[in-house]
């Protein structure tokens, strides 16, 4: 019963917010990425997708895509109002539109639903330029 409700609210409050409305650079530095308002968690569907458009160039071949943008080269932290963090990494799952190609970044651990995230601040072993991050909330 439960996973029928988590469905309904998937289905009919699901969202994507960009976090970044100008392209930002990452770096092995960390950078903290200001959000407007709380991010709330529908279910464990939760994602961060980094628009990497401008580096791929519209690549779809995923070997070429590993290659540029490795296992757990980006790392994202998520951080709700007591403090706890939620790591996000990339582990080899992009997204494809027309338009665009991103990275998608997965939880490494169960995410609260009841505590939304305040802060996120993102890093990359692999130097990004002008790229956008978003957040998805969606059943898996």
């Amino acid at each position: 019963m439960a996973e029928i409700k988590e469905l309904i609210l998937a289905l009919f409050f699901a969202q994507t917010i960009i976090l970044t409305q100008s392209p930002i650079s990452i770096s092995e530095n960390w950078t903290d990425v200001p959000l407007n308002k709380p991010l709330k968690v529908i279910n464990e569907g939760a994602t961060l997708y980094v628009d990497v458009t401008e580096i791929s160039k519209l690549e779809r071949n995923i070997e070429k895509l590993d290659k540029m943008f490795p296992k757990h080269c980006l790392i994202a932290i998520l951080q709700d109002k007591n403090g706890q963090s939620f790591t996000f990494m990339n582990e080899s799952a992009y997204s494809f539109t027309n338009k665009n190609t991103s990275l998608i970044l997965v939880s490494s651990s169960r995410l609260d639903k009841k505590t939304p995230f305040i802060k996120l601040k993102v890093k990359s072993s692999v130097r990004l330029k002008n790229v956008k991050i978003s957040w998805s909330n969606y059943e898996k």
